[in-house]
């Protein structure tokens, strides 16, 4: 089974980790932590996850590694959604939206999008979700990209989403998102993402 994956996967990627370490290769280190953090999400423990992403964020930006920086904020968004910290996961995508700009990074915009459109729905901002991840998918079918893990999450905001509003809700949301551009699509989650609290 997959949990068993994980959890021979484990004391393999936790040695990878420790020798990056040694060896002070600060940059290898923070790929080999993302996926220990990965690894331990995947075997159900959200805190250890959410500690080494920490780690990682401060290693990211102490070495001034945007990229890995906007992408670490974006993994610890999702944990607390996941985690039911809704509100603080609403905090570090807005950290993170102006790293992809200024990264000029569409597809990180549009992962990030997703991301956003997650946490929106998680909070009851569905139709705010909708159209954030009807955005998304116009663009993907522009561009023939798909990623699977942004799709599976979609389905999670969308089905949350089918539970608070009704069918013509739901398409008249789909509709209008379709027709946003990213620069609209990142305006529309910076300011849903703005909400109380």
């Amino acid at each position: 089974g997959e949990d068993g994956d994980w959890a021979g996967a484990r004391p393999l990627m936790e040695e990878v980790v420790g020798l990056f370490r040694e060896l002070g290769d600060e940059h290898s280190l923070l790929g080999a932590t993302r996926s220990l953090a990965w690894t331990h999400e995947n075997l159900g423990d959200l805190e250890r996850c959410r500690e080494l992403h920490e780690e990682n964020l401060s290693r990211a930006r102490a070495l001034g590694n945007r990229l890995f920086e906007a992408i670490t904020l974006g993994a610890l968004a999702m944990n607390r959604v996941v985690a039911g910290r809704p509100r603080e996961a609403l905090r570090l995508l807005r950290e993170s939206f102006p790293i992809y700009r200024e990264l000029e990074d569409p597809l990180g915009i549009m992962d990030n999008i997703c991301r956003a459109a997650r946490a929106l729905a998680s909070v009851g901002q569905s139709d705010p979700a909708v159209r954030l991840v009807a955005c998304v998918n116009a663009r993907w079918e522009e561009i023939g990209a798909h990623p699977t893990w942004v799709a599976r999450m979609n389905d999670e905001t969308l089905s949350s989403a089918r539970t608070q509003l009704d069918e013509a809700a739901f398409a008249e949301a789909w509709e209008q998102g379709r027709k946003l551009t990213a620069d609209e699509a990142v305006a529309l989650a910076l300011d849903a993402l703005q909400g109380p609290g």
